[in-house]
Order: structure tokens, then sequence, then C-alpha cells
């Protein structure tokens, strides 16, 4: 493997060397200069058509294709929770956008190294896994020679096999995946993830022309209607194909994506909004209705009630990734800027989103790979003790700002040395407990006059990170009085 150049931090930061903080009282000998907290890296430029994180979340690999090829390299880089380190060329031969799954070392895909129709047949149509150190490249599905495909006259198939989207199901030895006859009439199969095959056919005597896995590996899903472009029924089985049931029988052709719960089913609806229905068919329900163009993109891998989606709901016109609640209520913007976005996948802890992004008004493929915090929100205090927070900007004094520990959130995780107070540095630190609830809370202190705040501010916001690199936002409300 060769290395390749490392990419560094986008933004300035505020974030110094990660100090050992033992809860005492600290002084910091530092300058008191605006400052921001970064909020994204961008790990490569190019043209990036496909993307994944690890399921341990300590590593990405992303696939770059020369412009105007169809297959490239896969790519692989270290993630620390702050930077992309040592990003390495795993393979060559990698198919755009058929960068399919990632468990443990094993990286599931399919292979390609060409434009056009091989001259014989060398695995290209089928899932292949390799170690995520670039050993031990392995065919997993067999279709151009094990019977599943059936016809062979259509030529657009000639030397290729029909295997397409692919999983590897969770605590299990299978591969969940979809393939067709040779015609396109696709149906859904697990086989062996060694490489020894043994397929078995799950979606039975229906088609399978949507498909769709719970992320816990105890549900597969599949929509089948009597064509490709017609209304779809989303079914449902056991990894064996047992206890086979129909969800719901759509008035539309729609697209399954299972949530982290195992159990809750988003699925597309005409028109670009989007609907959710238990896996046993209850609780159907709509979840984004209005006149932009909504498309679910992944799960929440942490709270199995939400889903990453793209959207063009901004003012701006742009397309931006959203987190939906699927109860519908919940729409909260994560990106933004002069981009379209998209191709998101969260973390495997929920701290960022790995995505890709196109400059707008950009003529050529030139993404930008990034990888973006989503902060958490947390309860702070500004001035604990005051009721209505007055700031005199002209005060040659401190500021104090207390981090509150709540029943969901710790303040002793934050490491202060990275927390920024309305663009103003922390000087100095402590834990005590300023709610009188009981818990150690973190109290920061800034200097009032390093405080970019107006004279018609009424809210101060904080950011920081965790020492897990997790990104924590707070707000208070604040009262700028005269010098």
């Amino acid at each position: 493997m060769r290395e390749k150049g490392l990419k560094r931090v986008r933004t300035a930061s505020a974030v110094i060397a990660a100090l050992l903080f033992l809860g005492a009282f600290y002084a910091l000998t530092t300058s008191p200069v605006a400052a921001s907290v970064e909020t994204e890296i961008v790990v490569d430029v190019g043209n990036i058509t496909d993307l994944i994180w690890s399921s341990s979340g300590t590593r990405i690999a992303y696939v770059k294709c020369p412009d105007g090829q169809q297959w490239g390299g896969l790519w692989v880089g270290d993630w620390d929770g702050h930077e992309v380190t040592n990003v390495q060329l795993l393979y060559t031969e990698v198919d755009g956008t058929r960068l399919e799954d990632w468990q443990g070392s094993w990286i599931l895909f399919m292979i390609r190294h060409e434009n056009g129709l091989p001259s014989e047949y060398y695995g290209r149509g089928e899932l292949w896994k390799i170690r995520d150190d670039g050993t031990q490249l392995t065919q997993i599905t067999f279709t151009y020679t094990n019977g599943i495909r059936t016809e062979w006259w259509n030529p657009a198939y000639t030397n290729i096999g029909t295997a397409n989207w692919g999983r590897f199901i969770p605590g299990t030895g299978f591969v969940y995946f979809s393939a067709h006859d040779g015609n396109g009439w696709w149906k859904a199969y697990t086989c062996n993830a060694d490489g020894t095959d043994d397929w078995n056919l799950i979606s039975g005597n229906t088609f399978s022309f949507t498909i769709g896995m719970s992320p816990t590996g105890n549900k597969l899903v599949w929509g089948t209607s009597w064509y490709w472009n017609q209304p779809t029924t989303l079914m449902a089985s056991n990894v064996d194909g047992t206890e086979r049931i129909t969800i719901r029988q759509f008035p539309f052709k729609t697209y399954p994506l299972v949530l982290a719960d195992g159990n809750t089913v988003v699925y597309s609806r005409p028109d670009g909004n989007i609907g959710a229905i238990q896996i046993d068919g209850t609780a159907d329900r709509v979840v984004i209705d209005d006149e932009y163009a909504n498309y679910w993109a992944n799960y929440d891998p942490v709270d199995g009630q939400s889903f990453l989606m793209s959207s063009n709901r901004d003012p701006d016109g742009n397309v931006h990734i959203f987190s939906v609640g699927v109860s519908g209520t919940e729409v909260f913007q994560l990106t933004d800027g002069p981009y379209n976005d998209d191709s998101p996948i969260y973390s495997p802890n929920g701290y960022c989103v790995l995505y890709r992004r196109l400059p707008v008004g950009s003529d050529t493929y030139t993404y930008e790979l990034v990888i973006r915090w989503i902060a958490k929100q947390i309860e702070i205090d500004i001035k604990p003790g005051s009721e209505c927070n007055p700031i005199n900007l002209g005060s040659r004094g401190k500021t104090a700002v207390a981090v509150l520990t709540t029943s969901n959130f710790d303040a002793s995780t934050v490491n202060p040395v990275t927390v920024v107070f309305a663009q103003a540095v922390a000087l100095r630190w402590n834990l005590e407990d300023v709610d009188g609830d009981g818990d150690l809370d973190l109290v920061l202190h800034f200097s009032t006059q390093s405080l970019e705040l107006a004279i018609d501010s009424t809210e101060g916001i904080l950011t920081g990170f965790t020492f897990g690199w997790e990104l924590i936002e707070g707000r208070d409300s604040v009262r700028i009085v005269p010098p």
C-alpha cells in the first residue's frame, strides 16, 4: 500500500493539546483572543463516488475514481475522533458505487476494471470482501455459475454476475444480497460470508425490486411487485427465510430503510415525502409531507427512532443533510453552505457524519469528502446564581459559565481547553455543584472583554468537545448592560 498525504483540520480551532483533567482548579496561560471550535474536516477532494465507516468507528473508507472512469481506488484512513491519518490505497479495482458494508476487519464491495462490458467473466457483478489491511480478497457471491442466473440472452449482462446490493448480517456468518436471473427479475438471497456460497432464496416466489435489512440482523426486508416500476408490497422474514410476513401493500413504488431499533421501517413516498411503519405492519404514518424534495439517506445507529434525510428545504435551495425523528416533529439541519450534500453516514457512536459535497455550480465531479461533528445540546448557566445574566462588555473582570451535569450528560467529561464561549477561550475552570442537585458541574471563567457579544445580544453560545471528541453546544440568555 502507498501512503497518501494526510488531510488536516479545515477551520481555525480553539483546541490546544488535550490536558489531563483531574477536576481540581487550574489556570490556563492563554491569550484572550477570538477563537472558534471546528465543526468539520475535509478528508479528500476529487471524484469520490462512495464512502463508509468501519463498524468500530475508528476508520473510514471511500472510493475515488479518475474522471470518466466507473471504477477506482479503495482508500482507507484511521479516525481518532478528531482527525483522519494514515490514508492509504487498499485496492485499485473497485466498482465506483458498490462499497457495500464494513463489519469487523472485512469490507464488502464489488470489483470492476472497465467502463464497458468485460471480455470475459472475472467476478464483476459479484460481491467480494477484503480485509481492511488489503489481504484475503475473497469472492462471496457466484451468481454467474451457481444457478441463480438462468437467462443468458440479454447482452447487457455479458460476462457479468447479477448480484447488487449486499450486507453482512450481524451476529451471523451470512451475507444478505439481491440478484437477478440475467434479465432483471430480482430476488433476495443469503449466502455464506466466507466464500463457500451455499445460497438460500429468501423472497421465495416474490420478486425483490427494492431491499433492506434491520441493522440488528433480526429481520430481512424486501419490496416486491409484478414489475420493477410498479407499486410495492413490503415483506419481511427471519434470516433463514421463515416467518415471512407482508408489512403492507402500497399504492406506489417505495424503498425501505430499517432503523436501528430493528422494528421501524422508513419508506419513500411519492413527490419527495417519507413515511414510517412498524415491521409487523402496524402504526403506518406519514413522517414528512411538504413541498420539498425529501429522501431518507441512512439510519441513526444510536437513536433507533431517527434517520438522516437529504432535502432542499433550506432557504438557500441547496440539498443539505437533516436529522429526522420518525414522529416528523423533530427535523434538525446538520449541514449548510454553498454545496449540495449527499451520501451521509453517521459514525457508529453518532458523534459525526461522513458525507460528500459538491460546490454549487461545479461543472466537474470534484467532491469534498467531509466529516462533520453533530453537536449534542447541553444545559449551561451563564453567571450562575444570576436571574438575568447581565454582562458589562467593558468590564475587566471574568464571566463565569457553568456546564451543568444532568441525567443524560456528565459535565466532568468536557475537555475545558476545547471550550469556546462567545469566541473566547476559558482562562480557568473548576468542578463544583452550582445548582445544588448533588452533581458536580464544570464552571469556566472567560475574560469579559474578550466576549464577542453585541449591545443587542440576547443569547450566549458555548461550544467545545468532550474528552471523547463529542461536540457539545449550550445556550443561555444574556442581557448586555452599559459600561
